[in-house]
């Protein structure tokens, strides 16, 4: 599927949005999305959400696009927020119950941006370990192809500012 947004917030897999909803706190505007395997994955900090609640989405859709709703943003730019929760954990308090998303996303996932990695899985803020994987919405970080798609085996999620 061709990438044609040049701040697109992608669907790793197919799934069902769970929540699709705008906040000015926390994680900003996020969708959660629920997987056949049981997991959740929340992308947050969103400027505009283009699914909601019930919507069916398949590997590589369009969901959203990158921005800086939120709290915690680096900056003045843009910015996209990747965690995953398990089966059997709440979707509540993220920095305990999210996991290392990236052994599942390489696993037939589709890259969720179109930007790098900035800071990886528990990157070490001082003050606690992340609970996801951040991606950078500066214009330098954009991936070179990303109009003709991005795919997990080309990047595989470890690129590190």
């Amino acid at each position: 599927m061709a990438r044609k947004d040049k701040w697109g917030v992608y669907a790793v897999k197919d799934g069902i949005v769970v929540a699709s909803s705008t906040s000015p706190s926390d994680y900003g505007n996020r969708i959660y999305i629920k997987y056949p395997d049981g997991y959740h994955s929340i992308q947050a900090h969103n400027d505009k959400l283009l699914v909601s609640a019930g919507d069916t989405v398949k590997k590589g859709q369009l969901i959203a696009i990158m921005g800086k709703s939120g709290r915690g943003i680096p900056g003045p730019n843009k910015h996209g927020h990747f965690g995953l929760i398990p089966p059997n954990r709440p979707l509540s308090n993220l920095k305990v119950n999210c996991i290392n998303p990236v052994p599942w996303l390489v696993d037939g996932g589709a890259y969720p941006y179109n930007t790098k990695v900035t800071y990886g899985f528990q990157h070490d803020y001082g003050s606690y370990f992340h609970e996801g994987i951040d991606f950078s919405g500066l214009e330098s970080n954009l991936i070179e192809g990303w109009e003709n798609g991005i795919e997990a085996d080309t990047q595989r999620y470890y690129y590190v500012r």
